[in-house]
């Protein structure tokens, strides 16, 4: 998961990559976080996302970040934005089961993208 995703932040524009923290950096952290919790607390958690799951929150998130950051820039961050979420949402889209993919478009309405994707795997994971 680690290596798709780093390859995934390596094909971002570089100007847009200096701004992130590196990926390993912040997956270590949470699980070290989630580790130093008491037994008690996690087992209120849910269960870890698979590899996939994982990933497909982490591109929402990234989606996300550069909406935020690019809307920032005078005049024409905001059609940079749509372009560059309008992609990555794209290729979610196409790594989305159908009942996924419209699950996906209902949660996506009201929610970001990283919270969207979350929503739709915990739903799916309640109703299986």
């Amino acid at each position: 998961m680690v290596n798709r995703l780093s390859e995934y932040v390596e094909s971002l524009p570089k100007d847009l990559t200096r701004l992130l923290p590196p990926l390993e950096l912040i997956l270590g952290r949470l699980s070290g976080y989630v580790e130093s919790l008491p037994k008690d607390l996690t087992s209120l958690l849910p269960p870890p996302p698979s590899p996939r799951e994982a990933e497909l929150i982490l591109m929402g998130a990234t989606a996300d970040i550069a909406d935020l950051l690019l809307g920032m820039i005078p005049t024409v961050g905001d059609a940079l934005a749509d372009i560059v979420v309008d992609n990555v949402e794209g290729d979610m889209r196409r790594r989305f089961s159908l009942g996924e993919r419209a699950a996906f478009a209902e949660q996506s309405r009201f929610l970001p993208s990283s919270l969207a994707t979350w929503r739709v795997f915990a739903r799916a994971r309640k109703a299986g």
